[in-house]
């Protein structure tokens, strides 16, 4: 990749020939990316499960559905909350003696991030597009127009990477390009990139403008994207493409040092170059995390929810719609008589019947004959529910968790097991979130570091004298005083001192039913004197668990000097 880019392409002095194989070459890897992820993720194939997500899909043969119900949208609504209404218990640790402090104050300002940045809707929303779109991704960035952290979720076709990636979890190490595309209005791109944002032209197909004959760079939209421009049509805003690519470019100045040891970012559309320079960020990664729903050990693409019930949702809503169609008919009277059988009135009345149906014979008969159809055979029926049972099997959703209590169980216990029984079939999906979430953190670590000064850190933890060690400790790690001066650190300074924080996300603590328990069980081992107030606190993820420790202790104290007797100890619901 090296020998084939420019070394920089400067945006103020743009230089053609050098723009116009810069922008090949993006084409070339965007194509190359897109190719392999259309393979593994067919465009055509991603419309139809999204649409069956929606409706459920119509029953077969049929010119007037009767009958549909979305089982699949249920059990993906279900997943979704077992995986991301449980915030995770995270934890801002330091590898190094001396900075316990400094960790203190960044892990509670990543906190006050994670909340402000609305990570479990967010999270919610990646899911919901994974589940239905087989794999979604989480971006980590910073916007300076806002002076805010931000995260984004990202839907598979806004995204394409390098094919030797294997594995979701590895995209932002082991991929040597990834490229993200977002429909940006023209009035924002001029805002943001004076100069080159004025020569972006609008794309005819996210708005009712057409670009001039002579732009020569046209893509295909995916059926996916095809809908964002059927939601454009007609409305009149100026929009286009903006790509947003990363690089490991391996170029070297003359000394020897990589030009861009983080990696390179190119901010372009199809045919201008908007922003070419280094990664922005200290710590040199991608800032695209993925996730995909179903793991498939060729790619990183993923498996969705709606292709595994594909085929149970379909003939479900057809053997059902086939019932209600037969029970209507039974309802139906059916008289075959001779054509004077009947008196005229008779005859008026008997067709005045709602559910009736009337045949008038011309055969010399006078005996009336009424029938009914036959009912819908019970064989049928218990192969719709045996498919329901299926599909309830496979989504990881019983009984008990849709509410109801099987047979006649009344333990509690005996329906907590069965509950705790269907949450392994999401204990794997949230541990692979709750692995995204750590990498998610590790980025917002950084991002603390590098975008909040101490006044910053001040205006969210407090002027106390550990925002004061974060100040001390953030300019020995990311600044050196040459001549009594601040000066920045290398990029490989700035990553080492990163690594010196690590983000972890306690294991299991997002899984359904999981803190509830350990809290429950931290309060038995608290009753034996087997473990303190914080650890209590702290299996619940409460917020200070040390500092509300410490004030219970004191307001206990006082109790006691009073003569006020200790309030009882709460009670369990375990047994």
């Amino acid at each position: 990749m090296a020998n084939d880019l420019p070394a920089r392409f400067d945006t103020h002095n743009p230089n053609a020939q050098d723009e116009s194989r810069l922008l090949d070459k993006l084409e070339a890897l965007r194509d190359e990316g897109k190719r392999v992820r259309d393979k593994w993720a067919p465009p055509s194939d991603i419309e139809k499960d999204i649409n069956l997500f929606r409706d459920g899909g119509s029953p077969g043969g049929s010119t007037q559905k009767h009958f549909s119900a979305n089982f699949i949208e249920a059990f993906i609504d279900r997943q979704i909350s077992q995986l991301t209404d449980n915030r995770p218990i995270v934890r801002i640790d330091s590898r190094k003696v001396g900075l316990k402090a400094v960790a203190h104050v960044v892990d509670r300002a990543a906190r006050i991030v994670w909340e402000e940045a609305d990570t479990q809707r967010q999270a919610a929303k990646m899911a919901h597009l994974a589940a239905t779109m087989r794999s979604a991704g989480f971006y980590t960035g910073y916007d300076p127009r806002e002076d805010e952290i931000s995260l984004e979720p990202l839907r598979i076709d806004q995204v394409v990477f390098d094919p030797k990636v294997e594995e979701a979890a590895r995209v932002s190490k082991d991929a040597d390009y990834l490229s993200i595309c977002r429909v940006t209005p023209l009035a924002e791109l001029r805002d943001r990139y004076p100069g080159r944002g004025a020569s972006v032209k609008p794309d005819a197909a996210l708005s009712n403008f057409r670009p001039s004959e002579g732009d020569k760079r046209r893509t295909v939209l995916s059926p996916v994207m095809d809908a964002v421009r059927r939601a454009s049509a007609g409305v009149a805003v100026e929009r286009a493409k903006v790509y947003e690519t990363w690089i490991r470019d391996w170029q070297r100045t003359a000394t020897g040092d990589l030009m861009f040891p983080g990696g390179r970012l190119v901010m372009h559309t199809d045919d201008i170059v908007l922003w070419d320079g280094p990664n922005p960020y200290w710590d040199g990664d991608w800032p695209l995390d993925w996730y995909d729903w179903g793991v498939d050990p060729e790619h990183p693409w993923g498996r969705s929810e709606v292709g595994r019930m594909r085929y149970l949702q379909l003939p479900f809503n057809a053997l059902m719609d086939g019932l209600i169609r037969n029970q209507m008919l039974t309802n139906i009277l059916l008289v075959e008589a001779e054509y004077d059988a009947y008196a005229p009135e008779l005859w008026k009345k008997l067709q005045s019947i709602e559910d009736s149906l009337v045949m008038r014979t011309q055969r010399r008969n006078a005996n009336a004959k009424v029938t009914v159809p036959p009912t819908f055979g019970a064989d049928k029926l218990n192969i719709a529910r045996q498919i329901f049972t299926v599909a309830q099997l496979l989504a990881g959703v019983p009984d008990v968790v849709l509410g109801e209590t099987p047979g006649s169980l009344q333990s509690g216990v005996a329906i907590e097991g069965l509950q705790e029984g269907a949450n392994l079939m999401t204990r794997a999906r949230a541990s692979r979130l709750e692995d995204l979430y750590g990498r998610i953190g590790q980025k917002l670590v950084s991002r603390v570091f590098q975008f909040f000064d101490t006044d910053r850190i001040a205006g969210i933890v407090g002027p106390t004298g550990d925002a004061e060690s974060y100040a001390k400790a953030r300019q020995e790690m990311f600044f050196q005083l040459v001549n009594g001066k601040p000066e920045p650190t290398t990029s490989e300074q700035r990553r080492r001192a990163l690594r010196d924080f690590r983000f972890t996300v306690s294991p299991g603590s997002s899984a359904p039913g999981t803190r509830r328990n350990r809290v429950a069980d931290m309060l038995k081992l608290h009753a034996a004197g087997l473990a303190g107030a914080t650890d209590v606190l702290g299996a619940g993820d409460f917020p200070e668990p040390e500092e509300m420790a410490e004030r219970a202790a004191k307001e206990l104290g006082q109790r006691a000097a009073a003569g006020v007797p200790p309030p009882p100890p709460p009670r369990s619901n375990r047994a």
